[in-house]
């Protein structure tokens, strides 16, 4: 819970900040924090932010894939449809 604090408010900073070494700078220099506790939280955050960048790819991707697969089943569905026809024609 604690590390998604810290990531909600350095997103937060960085929302807000208008240079990302301004945004970071407590979080990365602050003496109040033990050394290995920080180290450990910017290697979570680092990692839970990587995660977030691949789901949201992921994300898009399927979704341009959803509508690409459906296109091709609504093509598909049209030309067997127009065979129906043609066949009814005949």
């Amino acid at each position: 819970m604690k590390i998604l604090q810290l990531a909600h408010k350095v997103i937060d900073r960085l929302f807000h900040a208008k240079r990302v070494e301004t945004a970071l700078k407590p979080y990365i220099q602050s003496s109040t924090i033990n050394r290995a506790l920080q180290r450990r939280e910017r290697v979570f955050f680092l990692l839970a932010f990587a995660f977030f960048l691949i789901a949201t790819f992921a994300y898009f991707s399927m979704q341009k894939s959803n509508e690409v697969q459906a296109a091709w089943f609504d093509g598909a569905f049209q030309y067997k449809q127009q065979i129906n026809i043609t066949a009814e024609v005949r």
